[in-house]
This record gives C-alpha cells, structure tokens and sequence, in this order.
C-alpha cells in the first residue's frame, strides 16, 4: 500500500516487500477506548498507511485490535513529508507529529 514515511533516509531503492509490525497502543488511529496502534517498518522506522489501505484493513478485520500484528506487501508506493500546519489539516492522521 501507499505511505508516508516517518523519518530515516526515504532516498535509495524500494524494497520489493516490507514487513511492518503492530507496536502496542501507539499512535496513528484511535479506539473507541482511547487507546492508539500504529505500525512500524521491521527496522524501527514509523511507517503510515494510506487512510485508504487502513480501512481496507478495518473492514476486513472489523477493529484495530484484530488487524494482524505483522504485515508482510510489496511497497508500490512511498511518500515523504515534512510536517507543516498545511499537512496537519490535509493528513489529520498524522496531526500528532511535530513541526519540522
């Protein structure tokens, strides 16, 4: 799926495949009790989802806390950005991550 990259050298060639894990009650995307998950690149690196790839997960999982701890897809698309207040209001998702 598509994302944007949240830091470290977004350069280089894309790897083919990415396995990204489920970090416990991060950010990203709220519960309905208050608690936040998000994934991770397997190297440490914050990996976000498109809006759109992760309602294609809750939809098929039906909440956050049954979506798979570990994905494992072929990346078809990076993006990276640097955080300003016009990508606070175009991506609220990642709202919580500082100005650069």
């Amino acid at each position: 799926g598509r994302g944007a990259g949240g830091g470290g050298d977004a350069g280089g060639p894309e790897p083919a495949a990415a396995a990204m894990r489920m970090a416990d009650k991060q950010v990203n995307a709220a519960t309905p009790g208050g608690d936040f998950y998000m994934y991770q690149a397997g190297d440490g690196q914050w990996v976000f989802m498109d809006p759109l790839n992760l309602k294609c997960l809750l939809h098929h999982y039906g909440s956050y806390e049954c979506c798979p701890p570990t994905i494992t897809a072929r990346v078809l698309e990076v993006e990276s950005i640097e955080q300003t207040e016009a990508t606070r209001r175009r991506w609220r998702f990642l709202s919580h991550l500082p100005l650069a």
